[in-house]
C-alpha cells in the first residue's frame, strides 16, 4: 500500500511538473513571438530534458537528506555515548533519535550484527564499518574511532568529546553557509536566464520600419537556440547544487 501511495504521488508531482514545463513553453511561445512549429519543436526536445532536471533536483534533495542524517546521527550518537558509555547503546540511542530513512535502516543492520554475531573478535569495530561504507564522512569515522577506544581501553572521554562536538558544529555551520551560497548563485543564475529571454523578447516587439522579422526562419532558430542554451546554463547550475 505504501508502495501504491507513493508511485502514486510520484506520479501526480511528475504531471504538475509536465503542466508547468508546458506552460512556461506557451509563454516562451508568446514572448518570443514563436511560430507552432518552432514551439512543437522545443516541446518534444523539453520531453528529453525535463527528466534530466527531475533527476538533478531529487539527487539536490537526496545530498540535502544525507547531510542531515549525518549532522543528526553525531549530535545523538556522541551525547548517548557520554551518558552511556556503551557503543552499542549509543548506537541504539541515535537510531532511536533518527528519523525514518535509509540511515535508520542502516544502522538497523549494524545492530543487528553487533548483537547476533558471535564468531568474530571485532564485532563493534565491523558494526561501524557497516555504517562508514555507507556513509564514507570522515567525523562519522573519527567519533566511531573514539567510541570503539573507549569502549576498549577506557580513558577521561570529556576533553575529546568536546573537542569532536566542537570539530562537528563548525563543520556543518560551514556546509550550511556553502548551501545557503550556492541556492543563492542559482537564484542568480535563474534571474539571469530569465532577463536574458525577456530581451530577446522585447527585441521582436520593436517596430524596425512596421517589419515583423519574428517570423524570419533565421530568427525562429536562433530563437530556439536562445532557449535551449539557457536551458543548458540552468542544468549546469543544477549539478553545481546537486553535491554530495
Amino acid at each position: 500500500k505504501n508502495i501504491w501511495l507513493e508511485q502514486n504521488m510520484q506520479a501526480r508531482r511528475n504531471y504538475v511538473i509536465y503542466l508547468i514545463v508546458f506552460s512556461g513553453i506557451f509563454c516562451l511561445h508568446l514572448i518570443l513571438k514563436l511560430n507552432w512549429v518552432s514551439t512543437m519543436v522545443v516541446s518534444v526536445v523539453s520531453l528529453f530534458i525535463i527528466p534530466i532536471h527531475v533527476k538533478l533536483e531529487r539527487l539536490r534533495k537526496y545530498y540535502g537528506e544525507r547531510f542531515f542524517e549525518i549532522s543528526l546521527y553525531l549530535d545523538s550518537v556522541l551525547y548517548a555515548f557520554a551518558k552511556e558509555g556503551k557503543v552499542d547503546r549509543a548506537i541504539q540511542d541515535a537510531k532511536s533519535a533518527l528519523p525514518q530513512g535509509h540511515m535508520k535502516e542502516v544502522i538497523t543492520k549494524a545492530l543487528d550484527y553487533m548483537f547476533l554475531t558471535f564468531d568474530e573478535v571485532e564485532v563493534l569495530r565491523e558494526g561501524l564499518c557497516m555504517i562508514q561504507v555507507e556513509y564514507p564522512c570522515k567525523r562519522i569515522t573519527d567519533v566511531h574511532e573514539f567510541m570503539i577506544h573507549v569502549e576498549y581501553y577506557g580513558g577521561d572521554v570529556e576533553k575529546t568529546l568536546n573537542l569532536l562536538l566542537l570539530d562537528k558544529n563548525r563543520w556543518e555551520k560551514r556546509i550550511k553557509r556553502m548551501i545557503a551560497e550556492r541556492n543563492k548563485q542559482m537564484m542568480d543564475i535563474i534571474l539571469s536566464v530569465v532577463v536574458s529571454v525577456l530581451i530577446c523578447g522585447v527585441i521582436m516587439y520593436l517596430p524596425v520600419m512596421n517589419i515583423d522579422i519574428s517570423q524570419n526562419v533565421v530568427v525562429q532558430v536562433f530563437s530556439i537556440v536562445v532557449i535551449f542554451i539557457d536551458d543548458l546554463i540552468i542544468i549546469k547550475a543544477q549539478k553545481y547544487l546537486a553535491v554530495d
